[in-house]
């Protein structure tokens, strides 16, 4: 049932990124993993939580990095799962890869889960990772034995699917994130007091922890390391995509702050096992706060997973 921990060091092909010998620190820090796919390209991730506990895929938010999963880390651990925080394309380590959908990243992930030879994984996502995490629910779906989403992303029209209009703002958003890094890396500590003078209250005490700022503008840097390309395209297929799922039949929980759209993310079918939760008064960023509450209840939902019960009865 438990997947095996990968101990070895990054394996790098040679003129990718970078060269095996020379990694740079946050590498050696994170231990990044990379997969060459079968089209040459890069996929990056990092693990964090139990070293050999159930494995869940952790999908980050839009512009997020692979590193935000540090959050969860000490949760996972106390809860028995093995995170494995991938980065998008052209974020962190990943190779950039032009998409239309987040649907055409399914392939990566089901070689990535055959390459760690994962029997059944669990999804945790955050924001618009869970528009990635419910195609992943559908396209490989007799690998996934349950699905978490974190405020999940409830775009409900998306942006108009034209092409021309898409490019100009993909390109728009590139340049905004472009200036945006630039002055972060002019004046970190002005550039992170400015964003927070944005929060809710309950966000501010969230992030006034030094711990919490240091890893958001470590995640802030990871997304960026590729520069604005990569973001962009995250940030737009976010906007430009609906969060809804059919004949998703395996347990569904979702968690958030209770301020978004009472409309379903899942289409309720025969089966379904689909729970919300919400976590009030504790700003956006309560997956700090919360991740203990949301490892115990995917915990005791696993036992519930029609993959599971499969593989158990064989």
């Amino acid at each position: 049932m438990f997947a095996r921990f990968r101990d070895e060091n990054a394996t790098i092909t040679a003129g990718r990124l970078f060269t095996p010998g020379m990694l740079p620190s946050d590498v050696a820090q994170d231990r990044v993993e990379i997969l060459t796919l079968s089209d040459g390209r890069c996929l990056a991730w990092s693990e964090y939580g139990h070293r050999h506990g159930y494995p869940l895929i952790y999908l980050h938010r839009e512009g997020g990095a692979r590193v935000e999963a540090k959050l969860l880390h000490e949760a996972a651990c106390a809860a028995g799962f093995r995170l494995i925080s991938v980065d998008r394309p052209g974020i962190g380590y990943s190779s950039f890869k032009s998409l239309n959908v987040y649907d055409d990243l399914v392939a990566d992930y089901e070689q990535l889960i055959r390459h760690l030879s994962l029997k059944h994984v669990g999804l945790v996502s955050w924001g618009a990772g869970s528009v990635l995490a419910l195609a992943l629910a559908k396209g490989v779906k007799e690998k996934i034995s349950i699905v978490t989403l974190v405020s999940p992303s409830r775009a409900q029209s998306g942006l108009p699917d034209v092409w021309g209009l898409r490019w100009l703002a993909t390109m728009g958003m590139r340049l905004v994130l472009s200036v945006r890094s630039h002055r972060m890396k002019a004046d970190e500590t002005r550039y992170f007091l400015r964003w927070r003078e944005q929060l809710c209250f309950a966000d501010k005490k969230h992030v006034d922890n030094p711990w919490v700022s240091s890893l958001l503008v470590d995640v802030a840097r990871q997304s960026l390391r590729q520069g604005a390309k990569g973001v962009a395209q995250d940030l737009m297929l976010a906007l430009s995509q609906k969060n809804v799922a059919e004949n998703v039949l395996i347990p569904v929980h979702e968690w958030s702050d209770g301020s978004e759209a009472s409309t379903n993310l899942i289409s309720t079918r025969e089966g379904a096992l689909y729970f919300r939760h919400f976590i009030r008064r504790q700003g956006k960023l309560f997956i700090n706060r919360a991740a203990a509450d949301i490892f115990n209840t995917a915990r005791q939902s696993i036992a519930l997973s029609p993959v599971v019960c499969d593989l158990q009865r064989h």
